[in-house]
């Protein structure tokens, strides 16, 4: 595990690769309880750029009151971060964008695992589940085992992907009001120097 700073590792960070939080609320000490991992949520990393500007760099996420969405990740505070070199094709541009905004986080799924039960695909997802269905989309060898919980993720890329994991240092702020609402005007890029794959390829 290496400690770095979030603008010293910025230009490295490719679409695909994961983020992994620490708990710092009720309800994520009560995932990390439940599951015996440290992780309490995670999200994929996604730069998007509009026509013109400068690409900038997102969380792409399932959360609780929200469902799929997403934040700068420049403000969202300190987290782990895993390389995966998923490959950000148009299946996985097929899966985000209808449910960007749309998609609601499967609390139906939460309750079922608490039961010890299979999560039921009904296309709504909790984080782990979201960021599961990214990564097989772009190739990645993980299993739906690992799907179950965001320590499962964390270990399923550690196990599959490049095996590195890093501490990054980012401050925790509020949300540049320019970025809301962006997504709708922006398209995603594989890296931060790579030809834009447009948010309708393949429709």
């Amino acid at each position: 595990m290496q400690r770095v700073k979030y603008d010293s590792i910025r230009p490295t960070v490719r679409s695909g690769d994961v983020l992994a939080f620490e708990a710092k609320t009720f309800v994520g000490r009560l995932i990390s309880a439940w599951t015996g991992s440290r992780y309490s949520h995670v999200g994929i990393a996604m730069w998007l750029a509009a026509s013109g500007a400068e690409p900038r760099l997102f969380l792409l996420e399932s959360r609780g009151r929200r469902g799929v969405t997403m934040r700068l990740l420049s403000g969202i505070g300190p987290c782990w971060y895993l390389p995966t070199n998923i490959q950000w094709t148009v299946d996985v541009n097929q899966f985000i964008w209808p449910r960007l905004g749309n998609a609601n986080y499967d609390w139906n799924s939460i309750f079922r695992r608490l039961m010890f039960r299979a999560a039921k695909r009904d296309g709504a997802y909790y984080c782990s589940e979201f960021v599961g269905e990214v990564l097989v989309r772009g190739g990645f060898p993980v299993t739906e085992e690992a799907f179950r919980d965001p320590g499962a993720i964390v270990q399923g890329v550690l196990r599959y992907g490049p095996g590195q994991i890093f501490w990054l240092s980012i401050p925790k702020k509020s949300l540049d009001p320019e970025a809301v609402g962006l997504f709708h005007h922006m398209q995603p890029q594989a890296t931060y120097h790579a030809e834009p794959m447009h948010r309708d390829a393949g429709y």
